[in-house]
């Protein structure tokens, strides 16, 4: 079954939008949906500064933060995420929220269940495929994956259209997924974030503009994340608040594995023309 957006509801067609185009975040799956037909708006280029203008405790604390997370074999954590989309009949921008609990078995599992104002949803990969699965629809897509979690993003990416925005806190290096785009960073200062005193950071770079709160704590961990889509029409920001974690939560494997319940539907995922690095990857 091929899903065809014109033969359904403006209801169920957002749904399944939704479903379809996912995005894996540590607290959302999605960041924002690059709705059918509209265009992305470039601004006009401002002078950027120099590359490495990075304060030295931004890039300090972000490298302990990525050190800490990269140990960590298996984790969960529970989040409340913010995204937003342009309203097509007012062109205004519009904030939908929701709640997920993530689950992160190295080097291949991911679980992430989430429920918002659009959908009901689980995402899965278990270390040979991607499960994307609209509780309330029973629809759900499915595609073979790269056996581990690095690969798994960038093909999910490249090839089936999920952004991935917030997975970039699953990389197994984390500084270097992080700073690939940073033109500049700042140390803004203390703040709260998910209940905990942290180090707030700033970054920008050429796509995208990011915030992050590392827990001020013998355990550095991300307690919020914001990103500013520069080059998308009115800059939408998509952001989560991670206010439960646990790095220890003795994950079984089959947890991670999708079992299609009675009466579920299976559809195909919206592809893009794999690229050759995609296809490298898999």
């Amino acid at each position: 079954m091929v899903f065809n957006p014109k033969s359904v509801s403006n209801k169920v067609k957002w749904t399944l939008l939704f479903l379809v185009l996912s995005a894996i975040s540590v607290g959302g799956l999605m960041a924002y949906v690059r709705e059918p037909n509209r265009p992305v708006i470039h601004k006009s280029e401002k002078k950027s500064p120099s590359k490495g203008a990075v304060n030295k405790d931004a890039e300090r604390i972000l490298k302990s933060m990525s050190d800490y997370m990269n140990n960590l074999h298996e984790f969960s954590c529970k989040s409340n995420g913010y995204f937003e989309f342009i309203d097509d009949s007012t062109d205004q921008k519009i904030q939908m929220s929701n709640v997920s609990s993530t689950y992160v078995k190295r080097p291949n599992k991911i679980k992430v269940e989430r429920k918002g104002d659009v959908a009901d949803m689980e995402y899965f990969y278990d270390g040979k495929q991607i499960t994307v699965f609209g509780k309330k629809l029973k629809y759900y897509a499915q595609a073979d994956a790269p056996d581990n979690i690095d690969k798994a993003i960038d093909f999910g990416r490249d090839a089936l259209n999920i952004e991935t925005p917030g997975a970039d806190l699953f990389y197994t290096n984390l500084h270097e997924g992080l700073m690939e785009d940073v033109i500049s960073g700042i140390y803004v200062g203390k703040g709260l974030a998910g209940g905990k005193e942290c180090h707030h950071l700033a970054f920008k770079g050429n796509e995208t503009d990011w915030q992050i709160w590392v827990e001020d704590s013998p355990t550095p961990l991300p307690r919020k994340y914001v990103i500013t889509s520069k080059k998308i029409e009115q800059s939408p920001d998509y952001s989560i608040e991670i206010n439960e974690w646990n790095t220890s939560p003795q994950l079984n494997s089959d947890f991670f594995t999708f079992k299609a319940p009675k009466g579920a539907t299976k559809i195909n995922f919206i592809k893009n023309n794999i690229s050759e690095e995609a296809k490298s990857n898999r």
